[in-house]
């Protein structure tokens, strides 16, 4: 069968969407005075707050995506099914994102802001790769994808070159410099490609410790 001419301007389109969203200012939270206190990813429809029409629209939106992946996972979610469960009428839903891959792209720009919060919430180095690592692997809707549609993960669980994640590697950068971390581009980048493991492979809280202690002493 031959395959669907790429849509130069959809792809574009899908990665301003992308890079906008990463580029918008993140209010990161103070430290934490302890590990207890260290914030974690707490699953759909929570982060939908006051601001604008379009902004809590968006938020909607990501939130419905989130529920709807935790149930059913990637293959089986629908544009239909996000609307509902986020409350929006499916012409308001369309308004913000034109299809299923755009929708998943904001997604995925959204949570990866969410995880810089909850990288900068820790008191130490180890403390913040620790809880992040645990956000990723506990995430709802991970889980929910994991369980329906483990296939699908392999697309966003090894960083790849492009211009997304491009700005998902500036994000981690300025999360790290937000620490006093002067990261080189290799680290980086290995930085992400052990967070992103936990997206397939969740392991345990002795392993993501013990691991996080070693990996925060290059990272200094």
């Amino acid at each position: 069968m031959a395959r669907k001419p790429t849509d130069n301007a959809h792809v574009k389109g899908q990665l301003t969407l992308l890079e906008e969203e990463l580029a918008a200012p993140i209010e990161l939270p103070a430290p934490a005075e302890s590990a207890a206190q260290i914030a974690t990813i707490s699953g759909p429809n929570t982060r939908v707050r006051a601001g604008n029409a379009m902004q809590r629209a968006r938020m909607a939106a990501i939130g419905g995506a989130l529920e709807v992946l935790a149930a059913h996972g990637v293959k089986n979610l629908t544009m239909a099914d996000v609307a509902d469960a986020g409350g929006l009428a499916r012409a308001t839903l369309y308004n913000h994102v034109r299809d299923k891959e755009s929708l998943l792209l904001l997604v995925i720009a959204n949570e990866a802001r969410e995880l810089a919060k909850v990288f900068a919430s820790a008191s130490t180095m180890p403390a913040a790769l620790t809880a992040t690592a645990r956000a990723i692997a506990a995430h709802p809707a991970l889980v929910g994808v994991r369980e329906h549609d483990p296939l699908s993960l392999a697309a966003i669980a090894v960083p790849a070159t492009g211009e997304g994640w491009t700005a998902i590697r500036e994000l981690t950068r300025q999360a790290l410099a937000a620490r006093g971390s002067k990261a080189t581009d290799a680290q980086v980048d290995l930085l992400l490609r052990w967070l992103t493991s936990f997206i397939t492979v969740p392991s345990d809280d002795a392993s993501r410790n013990s691991q996080a202690t070693e990996l925060a002493k290059s990272l200094k």
